[in-house]
């Protein structure tokens, strides 16, 4: 008698873990389909003169990267606004991938000293590659929403690759220079500081529109509608001389072959000697670029 019912209890038994299999098996289907769509990056492109990409910034927070602390960029009061308390390149960027572009933002240093390191543009953006410790991705992005917090300190994500990008600036004190990534990571210069003689608007709380062009491998560089010249080093040079006396290159195309292909378009502050810098974003605009050579107006 006790063995006949044992049967029933045993039935029940297998067909709950059965139950649990199937649970376990259905939530980790869902967790690779949820990691993939996570993973994808929309690649915006378009014909000649046509509108891409716009944020006035009175909303689109989920589309652009924020976060507080001594280097804070966030969005209020209808700007994007990056306070950089420290020697750091902090940018944010939007959510979408651009191959060629014509991208434009007004920008606005409105704290920090009448001399800094430069704000402006960061384009053909890769990000680095995090790696999630979790055993599930949607635990990364339950703690990255703030729901569950303490799973970052059981389980710290991992940076394991540099981001590439390159940087175009202006100083409000009247420079502009073009800086790019090297084979570690790390921002270095690709052209001396030019003075642009009156063209960029200097000091603080005065606005500038900062604008640049990429097609394929050149790139081109505007300040308040006006096309800006480079001086490039030699090849195998590092940058010398200075914006009224070039030791390389003068030209109004930078040609940079190993820089990525597409990528991710923002905005971002650069700082070393003179941190505090605040600088507010606005009325970001990214077309597609007009033909090969032309000036993508």
């Amino acid at each position: 008698m006790a063995e006949a019912t044992n049967r029933p209890q045993k039935r029940n038994w297998l067909l709950n873990l059965l139950v649990l299999i199937i649970l376990i098996a259905a939530l980790f289907v869902i967790d690779a389909w949820y990691a993939a769509s996570k993973s994808q990056v929309t690649l915006l492109t378009g014909a000649p003169g046509d509108l891409l990409y716009a944020a006035g910034f009175d909303g689109f927070e989920d589309e652009w990267q924020q976060s507080g602390g001594q280097e804070e960029k966030v969005i209020e009061d209808g700007v994007m606004r990056i306070s950089v308390g420290g020697s750091a390149t902090i940018y944010s960027a939007a959510a979408p991938s651009f191959g060629d572009f014509d991208a434009t933002v007004t920008a606005n240093a409105v704290d920090g000293s009448e001399q800094n390191e430069g704000f402006g543009i960061v384009f053909r953006l890769q990000e680095p590659a995090t790696t999630c410790n979790m055993p599930l991705a949607i635990l990364c992005e339950l703690a990255d929403s703030g729901a569950l917090p303490v799973l970052h300190l059981i389980f710290p994500s991992v940076s394991s690759t540099p981001t590439s990008y390159a940087i175009f600036l202006i100083s409000n004190d009247g420079y502009y220079s073009l800086w790019r990534t090297d084979e570690s990571g790390q921002a270095t210069r690709a052209t001396v500081w030019h003075y642009s003689d009156g063209l960029i608007n200097e000091g603080l709380d005065v606005s500038n529109r900062v604008r640049v062009v990429g097609q394929g491998d050149d790139f081109r560089f505007y300040i308040n509608g006006e096309a800006v010249t480079l001086c490039l080093p030699l090849a195998g040079e590092q940058p010398t001389g200075s914006a009224s006396d070039c030791q390389g290159e003068e030209s109004l195309v930078w040609q940079a072959p190993n820089l990525a292909e597409t990528g991710k378009l923002g905005v971002v502050v650069n700082t070393n000697r003179y941190p505090g810098t605040v600088v507010e974003f606005d009325d970001f605009v990214v077309f597609s670029p007009g033909a090969p050579n032309s000036d993508g107006a």
